[in-house]
C-alpha cells in the first residue's frame, strides 16, 4: 500500500479544544512515524488444472520394426504450461530388454524452475490398438520436480504382444504412442 490513514482520528471538538495541545494559535504540527518489517516468513502458492484442453499429444512411431537404437525421444509436446516429451524403449529398458517395451514421459522444461518447485500430475501413457480401440494404457499421479523429471513403466507391454499382428499395435509398420495428461497441480515455496 502507498498510503494509510483513519477516517476519523480524533474528534474535531478535541481537536479545536487548546487545552488539549493540539491546535496551538492557529497553527498544529503533523507528524508521522514509518517502521519497515521485513518479512521472513515463508509460505507456498499451489493452483491446479483439470483436464486441460491441450493435454493430449500422439506420437507416431514410424518404421517400428527398424529401430534399433536402445531409446527415442518423441518431439516436445506443451501441455499444461509446460514442456513434455516421451520416451521410448523399442526393445525394453535394462533388465527387462528382449521381453517389454518400456515407456516414459519426461517433464523436459524442468531446468527452467528454481529450487522449491514441484508439480503433481496424472497422466496416462497409451499403446494404440489402432484397429479395435483395445488400446493397452497405464495412469499413474506422480511428482515431478528439479531432480526426478521422468516416469513411466519398463514393463509396459509385451514385445509378444506389441508384435502380434492380432493386437492390432502395430500398423503398417507404425506404432502410435498417446500421452495424456488430466491433471496438473503446481506447487511453488515463495521466499
Amino acid at each position: 500500500m502507498n498510503k494509510w490513514g483513519f477516517p476519523q482520528m480524533l474528534p474535531l471538538s478535541t481537536f479545536n479544544n487548546a487545552s488539549n495541545g493540539y491546535l496551538i494559535g492557529d497553527s498544529c504540527v503533523f507528524g508521522a512515524e514509518v517502521f519497515v518489517v521485513k518479512s521472513e516468513g515463508k509460505g507456498e502458492h499451489f493452483s491446479m488444472i483439470k483436464d486441460p484442453s491441450d493435454g493430449t499429444f500422439t506420437w507416431e512411431v514410424q518404421y517400428f520394426s527398424g529401430l534399433t537404437g536402445e531409446f527415442y525421444y518423441s518431439q516436445v509436446y506443451l501441455a499444461g504450461g509446460h514442456e513434455w516429451k516421451l520416451k521410448l524403449f523399442p526393445n525394453g529398458h535394462i533388465k527387462q530388454r528382449g521381453k517389454y517395451l518400456s515407456l516414459f514421459v519426461e517433464l523436459d522444461d524442468c531446468t527452467n524452475y528454481h529450487t522449491g518447485w514441484k508439480l503433481f500430475v496424472e497422466f496416462t501413457l497409451r499403446i494404440k490398438d489402432q484397429v479395435q480401440s483395445q488400446h493397452r494404457e497405464k495412469t499413474f499421479h506422480h511428482w515431478f520436480n528439479g531432480s526426478e523429471n521422468d516416469l513411466g513403466w519398463v514393463s509396459f507391454i509385451s514385445l509378444t504382444d506389441i508384435k502380434n499382428p492380432l493386437k492390432n499395435f502395430i500398423v503398417n509398420d507404425t506404432l502410435i504412442v498417446e500421452g495424456v495428461l488430466h491433471r496438473l497441480s503446481v506447487l511453488k515455496d515463495l521466499a
